[in-house]
């Protein structure tokens, strides 16, 4: 038993490189959120039927897929459903929120490709402010 205590100890001595400032920072909700929604609005958006469609794990003879990650904007709390009862997620909700979500954007993986179900007012506003800003 004494012998678990004291790895366990020694593990807990080692310096820690992720808890630096800088990792830290980006743990404030603040800097996280606007990283996060800025990263979400410059993703490719599709559709469910794109996202179907896409070869996630490349055969040997298909070369590996440009896309990574992409979005879909859903209208409302019904099209939501619609779409990830298509893409096989959970579809439910709680105080007209979807589980799992973060300011109403949803992730989830399929295969390789991480998928983000994004509100639709979230995809104009994100359009209007990078369209505005490069003027």
């Amino acid at each position: 038993m004494h012998r678990y205590v004291y790895v366990y100890v020694c593990f807990c001595t080692r310096r820690c490189p992720t808890l630096c400032m800088c990792a830290l920072r980006l743990r404030r909700q603040s800097a996280y959120d606007s990283e996060y929604m800025a990263r979400v609005g410059m993703l490719p958006f599709g559709a469910v039927s794109q996202v179907m469609k896409l070869p996630t794990k490349p055969s040997r003879s298909q070369a590996s897929i440009d896309v990574t990650e992409m979005a879909i904007a859903y209208d409302g709390l019904k099209q939501f459903q619609q779409f990830a009862r298509k893409l096989g997620i959970m579809d439910d909700e709680k105080s007209g929120v979807p589980r799992t979500a973060y300011r109403g954007i949803v992730e989830f993986y399929r295969d390789d490709l991480k998928v983000y179900l994004v509100p639709a007012q979230l995809r104009s506003s994100s359009s209007s402010s990078s369209s505005s800003s490069s003027s």
